[in-house]
């Protein structure tokens, strides 16, 4: 049954193709809590990039298609004036519904605008421009913000993330930025009435869930798989942090504020150096953050960097020894997870079946290994 609440993702284009960031790790979550998903293709390069874009893969389906010319064809928002005013109208034909119900009866009580990576940086873009004219959505949730997430938009490499704060003493509405360790505020936006800021330890920008729901999707569609790009990688790529998890929970904590008012939890920060670097444990890992069990109670390195594949991050499982120095017994590990859990789920860092979820794949996990 439907909650009323429909989850509008701005598609992202990185890859010259329409990518579905939330859908891909938050889609059972939504099914099982009754949100409505809606994609937007609000972008030139979706529909017209080459060979991938909707035109070129299916050009029968989508000919009657067309967006205004930009000041160039490019995987960025920045040279896409008219993304704004279409996301704007699909924002508008969802909640108002005229000859045509794009909803097909579905209610849609509340409205909220969400995407990812560089689809975030055009969120932030429309909220601070557009959302005080069009007064559509009811509340906010980019993710994965970053500025070399931005810049890798306009084909510009860096190793500096910075998050962009977005003006809601003015425009009102409630935002709620969700990020991975790829993406750090260095300079912390402080919470507020109308502003929350989770980032989650050890997570990284692409993880490997998010990497195993699209691979075969590619594979199938576009004939790539994406796993020949680890290639390019210095270290095994992907922490398996299972990021969608906060993912999750912050959505629900988004979904109360706007229905009542219910402010969210604020979440932790990284720690840092004197000299500005994360700071991290022993064994690699950061400090700070939010940490779910699978960070908490580590039985890998999951970290931000890695060259060649900046936005994957690295994972690296830890030896039999480390693990059993750290676990002595499988029921030792179990607790500890089952510990950090709990806080977890009494944080609301967490939701009950994602907390179900990590207790039982604990269980199941040869940790020690025998």
């Amino acid at each position: 049954a439907s909650n009323g609440a429909v989850m509008v993702e701005w598609l992202n284009v990185t890859f010259n193709y329409e990518y579905d960031l939330l859908w891909q790790r938050s889609s059972e979550h939504m099914m099982r809590a009754g949100y409505t998903y809606v994609g937007v293709s609000a972008q030139r390069v979706g529909l017209y990039a080459k060979p991938d874009g909707l035109l070129a893969w299916s050009p029968k389906r989508y000919a009657q298609l067309t967006i205004p010319q930009g000041s160039a064809l490019d995987s960025s928002f920045v040279f896409d004036p008219a993304a704004y005013t279409i996301y704007g109208q699909a924002l508008r034909a969802i909640k108002q519904p005229g000859a045509v119900d794009v909803m097909g009866g579905i209610p849609a009580k509340w409205i909220i605008a969400t995407g990812g990576s560089q689809s975030a940086g055009a969120l932030t873009l429309y909220y601070d421009a557009y959302q005080l004219i069009d007064n559509v959505a009811d509340g906010y949730m980019p993710f994965i913000l970053s500025l070399s997430s931005l810049l890798a938009a306009v084909n510009v490499d860096s190793q500096v993330n910075i998050n962009i704060p977005t003006l809601t003493a003015l425009v009102g509405k409630p935002v709620f930025l969700v990020n991975t360790e790829t993406d750090p505020s260095f300079v912390r936006p402080p919470d507020s009435s109308l502003f929350r800021l989770w980032e989650t330890a050890g997570a990284s920008h692409i993880d490997e869930d998010d990497f195993e729901a699209v691979r075969p999707i590619i594979l199938r569609d576009l004939g790539v798989d994406l796993a020949d790009g680890d290639k390019a990688c210095k270290y095994t790529p992907r922490s398996r942090i299972p990021f969608k998890y906060v993912l999750n929970a912050a959505m629900d904590h988004l979904l109360a504020w706007v229905q009542n008012g219910t402010l969210p939890p604020s979440g932790t920060p990284f720690q840092y150096s004197l000299t500005g670097q994360l700071e991290r444990d022993s064994y690699g890992n950061v400090l700070g953050g939010i940490r779910l069990s699978q960070e908490g109670v580590a039985t890998a390195l999951n970290r931000r960097d890695n060259p060649g594949c900046d936005l994957e991050g690295q994972y690296g499982p830890f030896d039999t020894a480390t693990l059993q120095s750290l676990y002595p017994t499988h029921a030792d590990y179990v607790s500890r997870v089952n510990q950090a859990t709990g806080q977890n789920l009494q944080n609301g860092y967490i939701n009950p079946d994602d907390a179900q979820a990590t207790e039982a794949a604990a269980e199941a996990a040869a940790i020690p290994p025998y």
